[in-house]
This record gives C-alpha cells, structure tokens and sequence, in this order.
C-alpha cells in the first residue's frame, strides 16, 4: 500500500507539473510547419558496456582503436593518459576518448570502480568532439540517465526495447554536451 501511495504521489507531481508547462504552450499560427531541426545526429551501435574493478597491466601500454570509449570513475581516482598528455580522471567524473586516439591508463594502488561504455559512430560528423579529452563531472541527472541506460543493457525483454538503448546512449551524450555547453 505505502509504495501505491507514493506512485500516485509521484503521477500528480508529474501531471500538475505537466499542466503547468501546457499553460505557456501557445496555439500554433500553422498547423502543418513545426521546428525546423538540423537532421538526426549519428546514433550509438555496437555498444558494450562494462564494468572494471581493477585495471590490468595491458592497460597501461599505448592502445588507439576505432571505437569510442567512455569511461566513468565512479571510485579511485587514476591518470590517463590520452596522446601523451596526462590527465587525471577524479572520481565521480568521466572522460570520452575518441577514435584512434593513443590512451593508456596508469595503475592505481587501490582498487577502482570504473564503468566503461564502448561503442561505434556510422556517418560520423564529429557531434561528440566537445567532449573530447574532457573531464567532466557526472551530476544526478546524468547517473539516473545512466542507471536506466544500464537496465536497458543488462534487462532487454524484447527486440523494440534493444532497439531502444542506442537512442537512451545517444540521449545521454547529448544531454552531457548541453551540460558541457552551459556549466
């Protein structure tokens, strides 16, 4: 019963906060002419997301591949090093390392609590070069994007929900260039 009440807590949040946002919603002056938006970013394929707990001594010599790789350091905080630069990767924070891009890692003393998410860009126009070798911080928003991210990896029930978790990986990094954008 508490967990009924507290969904039905949460739907009128959500639809009084809905009504809200329809009073400022204005009544169209053409009803066949929308937003004109700049045509769909490349969508995320082959994803592959893992989890490390320690990082192993191959990761400590130069590696560059076609992929892209993100990796979140969700505790111990390490260097990398990305085209012979260090940069260091606090916890709570991500960096996105692109295509061919020389990387290594150095070892910590501790044991770490990384996740990585590798994946591929076909027709690449460059959308994600704003994060490149950038550390940002991962904020609330961001880890229940990802926590549903990973339900969708780990639980996928049917074929349409598959077919969904490119475009919530695509969301995601969107949602963390507009971050990246305004803070």
């Amino acid at each position: 019963m508490p967990d009924d009440h507290i969904s039905k807590v949460a739907s009128m949040t959500s639809e009084s906060e809905l009504l809200n946002l329809l009073t400022n919603l204005p009544a169209p002056n053409d009803y066949y002419t929308g937003r004109h938006i700049a045509p769909v970013l490349a969508i995320p394929n082959n994803i592959l997301l893992f989890h490390r707990k320690k990082l192993i001594a191959e990761d400590t010599i130069d590696a560059a591949h076609h992929r892209y790789s993100f990796v979140y350091c969700i505790h111990t905080a390490a260097s990398i090093i990305v085209n012979q630069r260090s940069i260091t990767l606090p916890t709570g924070h991500a960096i996105l390392l692109t295509p061919h891009q020389f990387h290594s890692f150095i070892i910590p003393t501790k044991p770490i609590n990384w996740l990585f998410i590798t994946f591929e860009l076909q027709d690449d126009d460059k959308w994600l070069s704003n994060l490149q070798n950038q550390v940002f911080s991962i904020r609330q928003f961001s880890q229940e994007l990802l926590s549903k991210l990973l339900r969708t990896y780990l639980y996928p029930p049917s074929d349409t929900r598959s077919r969904i978790l490119p475009h919530m990986l695509g969301y995601w990094l969107a949602h963390l260039l507009k971050q990246r954008h305004y803070h």
